[in-house]
């Protein structure tokens, strides 16, 4: 048998539109019509009789299976005017039938013209008994289907009937052609037989289809056979003579339609839709070389499946999984390379085992190489391979070479395709994240030395990038990760590093303590490469990779990964929040005070809120519980000290009020510690500071001396107003005797109004108490009076009566001993006790008690009797009372250190409406002596 290679294999792609439109064919915009028709039916053949079967007096209907089929429409049956045809296309399946639809209006259109590709076939037919046995003729037809024209209406219509089906044919004049050739050949079939495994299979029953053209004929013909169940096929075809031969010949097999098992995981099929496609074995071939009587072998058609092809167009578009492949180890065939090189080597995957512990394995069992074919003998190409692994990356497959001692280039190739990867973002927690296997991050040649040992790749994954990485705790450096590096680096060693990793926590307001970090990633620097790591109940252990056991590379703490999204926060006023935020390194056990270069100790992390509150850089962020100073052994103490604050409590009253619940800041050496005070205004913070560096420096400031805090101010006897106020550090005074005091011990600081300048009583007497060690009371009683008209009998008086209004009084009080005047403020309606603190008791004080007068912008209602005669006729005027300063003078001191002011302090009351001298005001003389 002689083979007869009359040109290379090629894959043509037919160039029809499936369902398209030719450019050309463009006249009308059928995109604005709305209603569809659908055009089916079946079209058949009479092949004639059977020659070898014993009904060779039956003529043979067969379908003309996939043949293209055309519909062709004029555009002027769309639109009255328009030129040109629309052609739409489709292809008939194995028994003959096709389904297409149009698009029409709703009155239908005219002259729709269905027709199919013609073809040529030979047809058989019994002609008379000779000797016993029947005689035949056999000769070419060209079939054609072309019915009459017809009107297409919205819906369906269908050519069914046998009348519409048939297929008329006319003979072929193959007159002269006297001889004949016999091509025998193979077609094979990929199919999957596993994920990533390819073979092929016979393709059985399949149509070869030869077009040949001959000199001195005008069309080309058409010849078919059917493959056997091996695959194998032979035809005859008619030659004029073996001198003359083909003018051309190309073979192709028709697309084989059908459903495709294709494996997208290890245990895993799905179906996909499609065919396979339409190939050419030979194109342009002239061949006038034939030798009569012998048969030629054809080189063998090894066909793929594409997922989605119809016969015309490669129509993928939701069909082509992402898992396909187009060439796998099992495909790879051609003629003329009779031998094969095992190709073996290792494809790892960067997975997780669990929260944090990243190794290499291939748990999707595939690699991607990349194959290179040599010179410029048909092959000169690369080829894009995919091959089956076990769950270790392991593989080995064949590859077809010329000979034995051949030697190919082969590389490993990222899979890039996007899948889903299983990531733990806790513990207890697993997560898909979409992303592709796409940067090679080493190579390992290993003991691997000939062209066909390929060694290990390592691949590392990287998610599609989101917004919810931080969250899902992902680090694409992972420890385990670096092993591949490592030994692509020839390191031999491995080192277990460990620390005590810590994050904080708000417990209450201003208290800041550590609990043992748990479930969270951090990064870690190992002479300049990033490792990370899990932290499990505190500790970490992480295996790092170095040249030698001995070695001892530069390790430190660079950051946590974690994003918190459940932190708990205190603020003054009694609010609490919850933060979203991340952790990162805050400090870490110096290297000098390590036990071993790989024993990192304490990592203490820092919180970072994403959106910090008020005041968090300021104030929360330096919690005294959170603190760590610099590479000395720290000292440790408690900075104390009471806070006061000064309040009103009435009108013309206050007192200092302990500073309850609120922070305060420490500075010691520079380093600020915050801390909280008790219900009693107390605090007491911890604070680190050097001890080689003398008595530290310390500053205290609260909250309330840099912070809006809320007063009460109390304007009038019956009115009050809420500000939001700042209290100044300047104007305060402390317990805290510089030299005598511990550097620790800050005293009690009394923070005076940042409202009123009053020097309301109480509020004097803490200052000197406190700045005088004024000890001792003096205790002063004294009544204010105001001016009336009173009845006694049938006259009309003036006179006194006890205060009904409360109002704000100053008192000033000369120390006979020291000349020194202390002035209060405080408030009263007709008689009051006060206590002032002085130095020591005297025998006897001056002192002067002065009522706030009144003002004509608030008037009182005073009876007038303007004949002081007649006790029954009097008005009602308006004006204000103002003091008659009458209460002053030197007043002894009486038991109990009391001082009794008299007479009293007199108010006379100061006309305004209905006129400053009302009539009968002169007749009313008060005498400001008499009480």
């Amino acid at each position: 048998m002689r083979k007869l290679f009359f040109a290379a294999l090629t894959f043509a792609i037919d160039a029809l539109i499936f369902y398209g439109c030719r450019p050309e064919q463009s006249e009308f915009d059928l995109s604005t019509l709305t209603e569809k028709a659908t055009i089916s039916g079946q079209i058949v053949y009479d092949a004639g009789v059977d020659t070898t079967a014993n009904a060779y007096t039956i003529n043979m209907i067969k379908p003309a299976s996939e043949r293209v089929v055309y519909v062709e429409i004029p555009y002027a049956s769309y639109k009255a005017g328009s030129d040109g045809v629309k052609r739409y296309e489709t292809i008939t399946d194995a028994e003959g039938y096709y389904t297409i639809e149009v698009p029409t209006t709703p009155d239908g259109i005219e002259n729709v013209q269905i027709r199919m590709q013609e073809f040529t076939a030979y047809r058989s037919e019994y002609k008379k008994m000779e000797a016993g046995k029947p005689v035949f003729e056999t000769k070419l037809y060209r079939f054609s289907y072309e019915p009459a024209p017809f009107t297409l209406n919205p819906g369906s219509i269908e050519f069914m009937k046998e009348s519409d089906k048939a297929c008329s044919y006319t003979l072929v004049d193959l007159e002269g052609f006297e001889e004949s050739i016999t091509l025998k050949g193979n077609i094979q079939l990929a199919q999957e037989v596993g994920f990533r495994q390819g073979v092929y299979t016979p393709a059985a029953n399949a149509t070869v289809e030869f077009v040949a053209s001959y000199s001195g004929v005008t069309d080309e013909l058409t010849f078919g056979t059917t493959t056997d169940a091996s695959g194998n096929y032979s035809i005859t075809l008619p030659l004029k003579s073996y001198e003359e031969g083909f003018q051309n010949l190309s073979a192709s097999v028709r697309g084989m339609g059908q459903n495709y098992t294709h494996y997208n995981a290890v245990e895993s099929t799905m179906k996909l839709s499609g065919a396979y496609k339409s190939a050419d074995i030979l194109s342009n071939i002239s061949a006038t070389d034939i030798i009569e009587g012998m048969d030629y072998e054809m080189e063998t058609m090894y066909m793929k499946f594409q997922p989605g092809y119809n016969g015309l167009t490669n129509s993928t578009d939701g069909v082509r999984p992402s898992t396909w492949a187009e060439n796998l180890a099992g495909w790879e065939k051609y003629d003329g390379f009779t031998e094969t090189k095992t190709v073996t080597g290792r494809y790892l995957l960067a997975v997780e085992s669990g929260f944090g512990v990243g190794t290499y394995a291939n748990p999707r069992q595939e690699a991607k190489v990349v194959i290179e074919y040599p010179g410029n003998d048909n092959r000169g190409m690369e080829k894009v391979v995919y091959v089956n692994t076990d769950a270790e990356g392991n593989f080995s497959f064949e590859v077809p070479v010329k000979d034995a001692e051949e030697s190919l280039s082969v590389s490993f190739a990222s899979l890039g395709n996007t899948i889903l990867f299983d990531h733990y973002m806790l513990p207890d927690k697993m997560v898909k994240l979409e992303g592709k296997y796409q940067t090679e991050v080493a190579e390992v040649k290993e003991l691997a030395t000939l062209w066909n040992e390929m060694g290990t790749a390592y691949y590392a994954f990287t998610p599609t990038p989101s917004a919810d990485l931080d969250e899902m705790q992902w680090s694409g450096n992972l420890a385990g990760w670096k092993q591949a590096t490592a030994l692509e680096n020839e390191y031999e060693g491995t080192q277990v590093v460990t620390a005590n990793v810590w994050i904080p926590v708000e417990t209450a307001l201003g208290v800041g303590e550590y609990k043992n970090a748990n479930n969270l990633l951090v990064e870690f620097s190992v002479d300049g490469e990033t490792y990370v790591a899990p932290v499990i109940n505190g500790a970490v252990n992480m295996t790092v990779y170095t040249q030698n056991n001995s070695s001892e590379p530069n390790v430190s703490v660079t950051s946590a990964t974690l994003k918190e999204k459940n932190f708990k926060h205190f603020e003054v006023g009694g609010k609490e929040k919850i933060l979203v935020g991340k952790y990162a390194t805050y400090y870490s056990t110096p290297a000098d005070k390590r036990e071993a270069w790989n024993q990192l100790g304490d990592v203490y992390l820092k919180f970072t809120p994403d959106n910090a509150p008020d005041n968090w850089d300021q104030w929360y962020s330096y919690l005294a519980g959170w603190v760590r100073i610099g590479n000395v052994e720290p000292a440790a103490q408690n900075v104390t000290g009471t806070l006061y604050m000064a309040k009103e409590t009435a009108y013309a009253a206050g007192t200092y009020a302990a500073a309850a619940n609120t922070l305060v800041r420490a500075v010691v050496n520079g380093t600020v510690f915050v801390g909280v005070t008790d219900q009693n205004g107390a605090y007491s913070i911890p604070v680190l500071f050097n001890p080689t560096s003398g008595t530290p420096s310390v500053s205290v400031v609260p909250f309330f001396v840099e912070n809006e805090v809320e007063y009460k101010h109390y304007t009038t006897a019956d009115a009050s107003e809420t500000q939001d106020v700042v209290y100044s550090a300047y104007n305060s005074f402390d317990t805290r005797i510089d030299g005598y005091t511990p550097w620790y011990d800050r005293g009690t600081i009394y923070y005076k109004s940042p409202v009123s300048s009053e020097n309301l009583l109480d509020w004097v007497n803490k200052e000197n108490e406190v700045t005088k060690e004024y000890r001792n009371s003096l205790n002063i009683s004294f009544t204010v009076k105001e001016a009336i008209e009173k009845v006694n009998g049938s006259v009309v008086e003036a006179a006194w009566t006890p205060a009904t209004t409360l109002r704000k009084v100053r008192v000033y009080v000369e120390e006979p001993a020291t000349g020194f005047v202390g002035s209060y403020v405080t408030s009263v309606t007709s008689s009051k006790n006060i206590s002032v603190k002085v130095k020591s008791v005297e025998s006897s004080y001056s002192v002067v008690i002065m009522p706030e007068d009144g003002t004509s912008a608030q008037l009182n209602a005073f009876r007038h009797y303007e004949d002081n005669s007649k006790p029954t006729v009097f008005s009602t005027i308006y004006g204000y009372y103002a003091s008659a300063d009458n209460a002053v003078g030197v007043f002894s001191v009486e038991g109990n250190s009391l001082i009794k002011v008299t007479p009293s302090a007199k108010m006379n009351f100061i006309p305004v409406r209905p006129s400053s001298m009302p009539d009968g005001w002169s007749t009313y003389v008060w005498d400001i002596t008499a009480d």
